[in-house]
């Protein structure tokens, strides 16, 4: 019975002890949730930036055909604007020579416009 208090005072030292790796290791237990928590957020940051800068490319090259695409549009366009540019003074011409004809059937005015007299 001498020894009873400090049994007790073992006990309780080792109660402490016991008590204090429990919460230690409960506090490194939430801390390693929340760095994982945290190393999946930043994870998930990194992927959205990756697709928001994969959907912007994308988006730059599909404007980028588009544009071509209308690039090309607009080059057949002015190639048959300046065919039937290249075609109306020809068209021109004739309708000019019929006019003149028939304004002066003597035939003197039958020439091309711009040609020599």
């Amino acid at each position: 019975m001498k020894n009873l208090p400090l049994i007790l005072c073992a006990a309780a030292v080792l109660a402490a002890l016991a008590f204090g790796f429990y919460f230690h290791r409960s506090a490194t237990q939430a801390q390693a949730r929340e760095a994982t928590a945290a190393a999946k957020q930043v994870a998930a940051q990194r992927r959205a930036d990756s697709l928001e800068t994969e959907l912007a490319t994308a988006a730059q090259w599909a404007a980028a055909d588009i544009l071509h695409s209308a690039g090309i549009e607009a080059g057949k366009k002015a190639d048959a604007d300046e065919a039937r540019i290249r075609a109306t003074p020809a068209a021109g011409w004739a309708d000019d020579s019929l006019a003149r004809f028939l304004a002066n059937p003597s035939g003197h005015h039958l020439h091309a416009p711009g040609a020599g007299r």
